[in-house]
């Protein structure tokens, strides 16, 4: 039988997936493209499965929990915490466009596994740039609150070595695309 993986992982971790799918220890893995080395990419399927928006999660008793969205400037005297997720592309569109919307002082905090970061959100000691998915996975009290001046689409996919042929996970692929066809 197929084995699907449907962690949510660092990219530390995301690596070891990778290996373990080369390896054929497992044979399908639902990811984020920044987090697959481009090296094993040429041998992979990779199928979006899903798109997903980046926004500010704040803690509910924030000040701005209560908006629909909010903006870059409404971010002016908070403290950034940032994950060890790495999103490099993420965080240098986050940079520049907070650059570019006057924010003066950028206080980042990064290096926080997910946990602390919610539970630091939630504490009201400052915010997170996340993908909106991620805050209903957290058991904190966090909301995550789109963006009116940024917009930044963080797309997963479902992953799987292109001579695969374990009939499982052929079946799996085949349901899956009639459904994401839709």
């Amino acid at each position: 039988t197929a084995l699907i993986d449907l962690g949510y992982y660092s990219y530390s971790k995301s690596l070891d997936v990778c290996r373990q799918l080369d390896e054929r220890n497992i044979d399908l893995y639902f990811g984020y493209r920044d987090n697959i080395p481009s090296s094993s990419v040429s041998a992979w399927n990779l199928r979006k499965v899903y798109s997903d928006y980046i926004g500010v999660t704040v803690g509910e008793g924030h000040r701005l929990a209560k908006n629909s969205s909010i903006s870059l400037k409404d971010l002016q005297n908070e403290y950034l915490l940032g994950s060890n997720f790495h999103d490099y592309e993420l965080e240098h569109s986050i940079i520049s466009a907070m650059k570019e919307a006057g924010y003066k002082s950028m206080r980042p905090i990064h290096g926080l596994a997910y946990n602390d970061m919610f539970m630091r959100v939630s504490a009201g000691l400052g915010v997170s740039f996340v993908a909106a998915s991620t805050t209903s996975a957290a058991s904190w009290a966090c909301k995550t609150i789109p963006l009116a001046d940024f917009e930044y689409e963080k797309p997963l996919y479902m992953i799987w070595r292109g001579d695969n042929n374990n009939p499982t996970l052929q079946q799996f692929l085949e349901t899956s695309s009639r459904i994401l066809a839709g």
